[in-house]
């Protein structure tokens, strides 16, 4: 298993995270980066695996406190959700 470190190392450099933190689908990733859905499902996996997590909320937690995505700000929310 690598190391907390290694891992942070890896999801800062991955293309992945902000698509995935801004809620966009495998698809949508796919075409933004002009690769297959399954590449996209195999890396998001392959991070998640690494570092130890089963869901994708734990991957988004994990890049906001190690400050690799930013929180999105209050006008980015639906105005139901103010």
């Amino acid at each position: 298993m690598q190391s907390a470190t290694r891992s942070t190392e890896k999801l800062e450099s991955c293309n992945y995270s902000p698509p995935l933190a801004d809620g966009k689908s495998n698809k949508e990733i796919a075409a933004q980066l002009g690769i297959s859905v399954r590449t996209v499902e195999k890396h998001k996996a392959k991070i998640m695996l690494k570092l130890g997590f089963h869901s994708l909320a734990e991957l988004i937690h994990y890049a906001l406190r190690q400050r690799i995505i930013a929180a999105p700000s209050a006008e980015g929310y639906p105005a139901s959700w103010k």
